[in-house]
């Protein structure tokens, strides 16, 4: 796997073309290292960029029109080679392109690409996709990246919000979403102990937050991340049970609902582009122990 690093005075990240996945992330004092490391024991992957969709499809496919088209979890990007359209001294871009391979699951002309971009102790990771095509595009983009908690379960970690928020999460069945939401979750000082328990009925999937980021610490304070999130209306939160890392998610789109008729024109959150239009976002990793 060929991995390109680049680097500033406070972080070092290394991305592949496979996926356009960052791989690592490492503060220079000390080379610690933030990123969860794809133990096939847990979860295979470190941070999965999704695209076209979000989430599982009912029957892991869609519909335009009486057209079925089959669809993987969380889309096909991650999956493929990116090429590298540039590299300066502190930014790199991906870019993926419609071709023969991608009409087959998604008949959609379209570049997506995807930028890191070191500023001091944050790397910020920006989306972009385009309609190269004269139909509307019908998709979903969001992040995936999963970072390792040193020490746990021994070591305490707490999951952090911004601001006060009313925790109730959407409640999943075989990772389609149902209507309506679960209990509140229970907070401490507006904190979230990460428990062996805490991911047993999956991913931990919010909507309508206030906060502008989301991040985790350890008891002791000397692992500290925040994620920046400004913009995008899902969140989700996600681990295997009993394992040492937890994944940070901003999207926009989620999985199909429950009973879902799968046409994609209709699919709750689905994002519309029309021809000769682009979409931007980003959000952003911010390392707070370095």
């Amino acid at each position: 796997m060929h991995l390109i690093t680049i680097e500033n005075d406070f972080l070092s990240i290394a991305v592949t073309e496979n996926g356009a996945e960052i791989r690592h992330l490492l503060t220079k004092k000390d080379n610690t290292e933030w990123m969860w490391q794809a133990d096939p024991a847990f979860w295979p992957r470190t941070a999965p960029v999704l695209f076209p969709i979000v989430g599982r499809l009912a029957d892991d496919q869609y519909f335009i029109g009486d057209h079925p088209y089959p669809m993987s979890q969380h889309g096909f990007a991650r999956d493929r080679v990116f090429k590298v359209e540039s590299i300066l001294p502190h930014e790199i871009r991906f870019q993926l392109s419609s071709d023969y391979e991608s009409r087959k699951f998604y008949p959609f002309d379209f570049d997506f690409l995807v930028d890191y971009n070191l500023e001091k102790n944050c790397v910020w990771i920006s989306y972009e996709v385009r309609n190269k095509g004269d139909q509307t595009m019908y998709f979903s983009v969001g992040g995936h990246p999963g970072f390792t908690l040193p020490g746990w379960p021994k070591t305490n970690y707490y999951l952090e919000f911004e601001k006060d928020e009313e925790l109730r999460p959407r409640l999943l069945d075989h990772g389609l979403l149902k209507n309506g939401t679960g209990p509140a979750l229970e907070t401490t000082d507006g904190q979230i102990l990460i428990h062996s328990q805490l991911f047993d009925q999956d991913a931990l999937v919010f909507d309508n937050m206030k906060s502008k980021w989301v991040g985790f610490r350890s008891e002791n304070d000397d692992h500290n991340l925040r994620l920046h999130c400004e913009g995008f209306p899902f969140f989700g939160i996600w681990s295997k049970p009993g394992a040492p890392f937890v994944c940070l998610e901003p999207w926009y789109g989620h999985a199909d609902l429950v009973g879902s008729s799968g046409e994609i024109s209709r699919k709750p959150a689905i994002m519309r582009l029309d021809p000769g239009q682009n979409f931007q976002c980003r959000y952003g990793v911010e390392v707070r122990s370095y």
